[in-house]
């Protein structure tokens, strides 16, 4: 059994470092459909990176921000960055900021493994949070495979800076077959009842599904609430999930220039629906300047935002750490 284990360990260690691009172009697909990445290839990859360079897409409005707003800000705040996915020199800013209460950032949860590990890793820092989920990937990287895993995810509920369950949900671009997308409506449902029974706020992953996961959260997830990260649907997807109560999650996305979608939803979502996130290190904000994001990201984030909304940096920042405190601390 414990052999097994390792090796279900090493599988999904192996399958998280292949699929880190995948993912970040997973997340903006929809925002860049003229830039998608395809992780199959690498010589591909930078093919099309450099055909986002000639086409301008390179061109992030964050540039523009005055560093003196930036030197205001109290607080950063990071509603969704896999600070444990990062190499140490990528995580220092934050921990750094985090050891002096300037910095608080949430890390979600993808397996059992993972978000036991990031316990040990990151307890010490008071300001950093924790949700706990089974990603819809997991279906088949093998995070299922840990057979206690509903008990772990219930106990570890119990954590006494576990703030949500997440990151769950659906994704239907990485699962297109009819098959896959019903046994990832089970792993979804399933999850919001846990969460549901322990009154724990949500963190969801929806990528090309978001009609089918209001269905499911109006007919399983009543009187939840939560989050719906890296979103990047339009504006009525938008107001479908600001009706039902739930916030999203914006950030990455919208400091693409051509990310339409991202930078509507930014400057239209409601004051109090909306956090602040990177989702780094599988997003990376601006031009392609980089593959994998890293900590300090949220700045640009910020900046970006407080751009498009018309406020300054430290307005927006604390909006956003007002917003994180009555969603995950109230």
């Amino acid at each position: 059994m414990e052999r097994a284990k390792e090796h279900g360990a090493a599988d999904r260690e192996d399958g998280a470092r292949r699929n880190v691009r995948h993912k970040a172009a997973g997340s903006a697909d929809e925002e860049r459909t003229d830039a998608s990445i395809d992780d199959a290839d690498e010589s591909q990859e930078q093919a099309q990176r450099d055909d986002r360079a000639a086409a301008g897409v390179d061109d992030a409005v964050s540039d523009r921000v005055a560093p003196r707003d930036i030197e205001n800000v109290a607080c950063w705040v990071d509603a969704h960055v896999h600070l444990d996915a990062m190499d140490q020199a990528a995580r220092a800013w934050a921990l750094a900021r985090a050891a002096e209460g300037k910095y608080r950032g949430l890390i979600p949860g993808v397996d059992a493994l993972q978000w036991e590990k990031a316990f040990e890793d990151f307890g010490a820092y008071e300001t950093i949070d924790f949700a706990v989920g089974m990603h819809p990937w997991e279906l088949t990287r093998g995070g299922l495979a840990v057979s206690d895993w509903k008990d772990r995810l219930v106990r570890a509920l119990d954590h006494p800076r576990v703030v949500a369950m997440g990151e769950i949900g659906l994704d239907w671009v990485h699962f297109k077959e009819d098959e896959d997308r019903a046994r990832s409506d089970h792993l979804f449902i399933e999850q919001l009842e846990i969460a549901r029974a322990h009154d724990v706020p949500v963190i969801l992953h929806v990528v090309k599904a978001h009609a089918r996961a209001v269905e499911i959260l109006k007919e399983h997830g009543q009187g939840l609430r939560g989050m719906v990260h890296a979103f990047s649907g339009s504006l009525e997807e938008l107001r479908n999930y600001n009706d039902l109560g739930w916030h999203v999650g914006i950030g990455t996305l919208a400091t693409y220039t051509n990310a339409h979608r991202a930078i509507d939803v930014a400057r239209e979502v409601p004051d109090g629906m909306w956090l602040l996130e990177t989702d780094g290190p599988y997003l990376a904000p601006g031009r392609g300047r980089r593959d994998s994001g890293v900590s300090e990201d949220i700045c640009t984030v910020s900046s970006v935002i407080a751009e498009i909304r018309g406020v300054g940096v430290d307005e927006v920042c604390a909006a956003a750490l007002s917003t994180y405190r009555a969603l995950f601390h109230s």
